[in-house]
């Protein structure tokens, strides 16, 4: 699990620099990937999809509690969604 989440944190930093390096193939290349705005200024949604944990030992999520720890650390806002965690990273 920890090496997934390593992996989502490398993803969400590559994005973020493509996206302030104002990289216009961006919604090309990651189209699950939405720029929005929020107050005015730029934003990136990304929806990382964790499951429900149904395959997990304990039949409970294990990676979306992670991903979720992973956005605090990083100061990220997020949103639960049914199975998955949308992120909001701000440009």
């Amino acid at each position: 699990m920890t090496e997934a989440v390593e992996i989502a944190e490398k993803y969400i930093n590559q994005l973020a620099k493509e996206a302030r390096n104002g990289n216009s193939m961006l919604n090309i290349v990651h189209p699950k990937v939405a720029t929005k705005m929020r107050n005015g200024r730029p934003l990136v949604e990304l929806h990382i999809i964790t499951g429900k944990g149904l395959n997990s030992a304990r039949k409970k999520s294990v990676l979306k509690p992670a991903i979720q720890e992973m956005c605090d650390r990083l100061d990220l806002s997020y949103e639960n969604t049914e199975g998955g965690v949308l992120v909001r990273i701000p440009l």
